[in-house]
């Protein structure tokens, strides 16, 4: 070889090292957490507003300092609400894009994925994952921000006692978040003294729930409406012109703007259900429902979880600030930065502060206090929402009747 070439060769293999020292530089300057929720599919609406929210708390997370001094990118895979979806989301985010957290999984991507996140120690945060099997199985690698639908469906069951004495149901087959909290409310509702009368069920490929409309009406004209999204606007479009007169029970699932805007009015007092609720006074609250306006044109909605999906990643940086950068670090501290013990702050900044002081701290941000017990789970206070004007608006707070449970 000569010496020119000689000389070219040794440049090169110079610049190739020095770009690799490069790329691994900018690789340990950014901290990635992944976002795997349906931005499309029956999840759609909550995965866009839950998008905004979290891209909210990342831009306060960078505005002060990042993580440790390394920014935060958030970065997405639309799991398409399903299943599928939510398992391949979850081998791109970990495997290929090396993300040391998960959040805004819903609740049949968290079950799927729960032995996954263990042995992957990367931890998955639920901001409004109802399934009841997270009330034993969470805690270790996947935690949530609102309670269970055994919460849910008990509050269900109370707004449908006060309102009549005789209940049916019409539910969406194969999915955990429909099937177990039809089982919830039944199980309350009878409990209060009421009537079960029916549970129809019903499947997504159905054209036509004109029969199963006409099957669960004539058994109870009061109805919970346990389905996903898509289904469960077909059905009530089916509903409303056939002109059915009686009162529907909405699970989560359902309570979105498509369904608030229905039939021009037609389900307004007359189509109720329960979202979490929060205090619209609080410093946090209002913080962030100002930066969520400016950013997106709209106020928070009393049913799409958007505070909880902006605190999931706050905690999720508190906590790797708090100590390794890394998934099992996330997991060790994510109970030390939300306890009850801690130096109370109210934002990413304070927390870091106040951990760079040697502080214990307990972050209480947009949605409220956040005390994860040993499974994970936070309590939460609900409100009874129904749509007016094509809008979802509260009714008032209900508070949990134990003797339902």
């Amino acid at each position: 070889m000569s010496r020119k070439l000689k000389y070219i060769s040794s440049l090169a293999a110079t610049i190739s090292i020095l770009l690799g020292d490069v790329n691994l530089a900018m690789a340990q300057d950014t901290v990635k957490f992944g976002i795997l929720t349906g931005m499309s599919g029956d999840y759609g609406p909550w995965g866009q507003a839950g998008l905004a929210a979290a891209q909210i708390a990342a831009d306060e997370i960078n505005a002060a300092g990042g993580i440790n001094g390394s920014k935060l990118e958030l970065v997405v895979a639309d799991n398409k609400s399903t299943l599928e979806g939510a398992v391949s989301g979850w081998k791109r985010l970990v495997e290929v894009e090396g993300v040391i957290a998960v959040g805004g999984m819903e609740s049949d991507g968290a079950l799927a994925l729960l032995q996954e996140s263990a042995n992957s120690k990367v931890v998955i945060m639920c901001p409004a994952c109802g399934t009841p099997k997270l009330k034993t199985l969470g805690g270790d690698y996947i935690f949530r921000l609102t309670g269970g639908d055994d919460d849910l469906g008990v509050i269900l069951a109370q707004i449908a006692l006060g309102k009549a004495k005789d209940a049916g149901a019409i539910t969406q087959g194969g999915l955990d978040a429909t099937e177990s909290i039809t089982g919830v409310f039944r199980k309350s509702f009878e409990k209060g003294g009421g009537q079960f009368l029916n549970d129809t069920h019903v499947s997504a490929d159905t054209v036509s729930f004109r029969g199963d409309l006409d099957q669960a009406v004539n058994a109870s004209p009061n109805l919970l409406v346990s389905t996903g999204l898509e289904v469960g606007i077909r059905l009530l479009s089916d509903y409303q012109r056939r002109n059915y007169q009686g009162t529907i029970y909405a699970i989560p699932e359902i309570i979105s703007q498509e369904v608030a805007e229905l039939g021009s009015g037609f389900f307004d007092g007359r189509i109720f259900g329960v979202s979490p609720t929060y205090d619209l006074e609080s410093a946090s609250y209002k913080s962030f429902a100002e930066r969520y306006s400016k950013k997106t044109g709209k106020q928070p909605s009393p049913a799409m979880y958007e505070p909880n999906y902006y605190d999931q990643i706050i905690l999720l940086a508190l906590a790797a600030t708090a100590g390794d950068v890394t998934g099992q670090g996330i997991r060790d501290n994510l109970v030390n930065v939300s306890g009850p013990d801690g130096e109370k702050v109210f934002s990413y900044a304070d927390g870091v502060r106040e951990l760079k002081a040697g502080k214990d701290i307990d972050y209480e941000g947009a949605s409220g206090p956040i005390d994860f017990n040993e499974y994970g789970n936070v309590v939460s206070r609900y409100s009874e929402v129904t749509p007016r004007n094509g809008e979802w608006v509260n009714v008032s707070s209900v508070e949990l009747d134990p003797d339902l449970r």
